[in-house]
């Protein structure tokens, strides 16, 4: 069954005044396991709710191709094991969508305790890393109604208005958790966001070999989201990237 990754960026981030991006490290981590990420261009960006909105176009003309997708985000998320390992990883969850995982509910902190109970302080749900079968994943995006949600603008008020993916994300999930799956033992990708400052070990002589402390996995890839910047960093240096 083939896969493809996705990702979306935008932009390229300023390497001055944004250099806690790492758009090129997310190229190198990926072309080093022979990851050829396809970047979606489905229209103009209107915000975080464009990631599913172009994922979803892009899923409906060309999803009939692959068995498989995974789509995470370009300028925070470092790959350390090839993709065969890591669709491996997915199918020993057994779900037909699989989301990675964070200490920290954001931004729908009205839906923290209808999170199911973990085994770790990764609980909630986390968009930046989303891995799942083609159909199924078309069918979470159909039901998202992400048509209703309008793009960033100014309201006539003259506030914003900036949907957050993630949001829309976490209540799909909290109402179909039959369909989809939370990591939160960080078997194949690992949020940054308040790690422990001991939470990680590369194992000595295996670059490509960081565990956690906290759940004892080995996992595939890593997210820097929030303030995971420095671990990313790190992991960046064990990597030799």
């Amino acid at each position: 069954m083939n896969t493809q990754v996705v990702t979306i960026s935008s932009r390229v981030p300023d390497p001055v005044k944004e250099s806690y991006y790492h758009l090129d490290v997310f190229k190198k981590s990926a072309s080093e396991h022979g990851i050829e990420p396809h970047f979606l261009n489905e229209g103009p960006w209107g915000g975080l709710i464009s990631k599913p909105k172009h994922l979803l176009k892009y899923l409906e003309r060309e999803g009939s191709k692959f068995g498989i997708i995974c789509s995470l985000d370009a300028w925070d998320t470092l790959l350390v094991s090839s993709l065969d390992a890591i669709v491996a990883k997915f199918k020993g969850i057994d779900a037909p969508i699989v989301f990675n995982a964070e200490r920290c509910c954001f931004p729908r902190t009205d839906l923290a305790e209808k999170h199911p109970v973990a085994l770790s302080p990764y609980r909630y749900l986390n968009s930046g890393f989303i891995l799942g079968y083609t159909e199924a994943v078309i069918e979470m995006l159909r039901e998202m109604n992400l048509g209703s949600i309008p793009d960033d603008h100014v309201m006539p008020d003259g506030k914003k208005w900036e949907p957050n993916d993630q949001g829309y994300f976490m209540e799909w999930y909290i109402n179909h958790q039959q369909k989809a799956a939370l990591d939160s033992q960080a078997f194949i990708c690992q949020t940054l966001h308040d790690a422990g400052p001991d939470e990680f070990e590369q194992m000595p002589g295996y670059a490509n070999r960081i565990m956690s402390r906290v759940t004892g996995n080995f996992p595939a890839v890593f997210h820097g989201n929030g303030n995971g910047k420095t671990w990313f960093e790190k992991i960046m240096k064990w990597r030799g990237l």
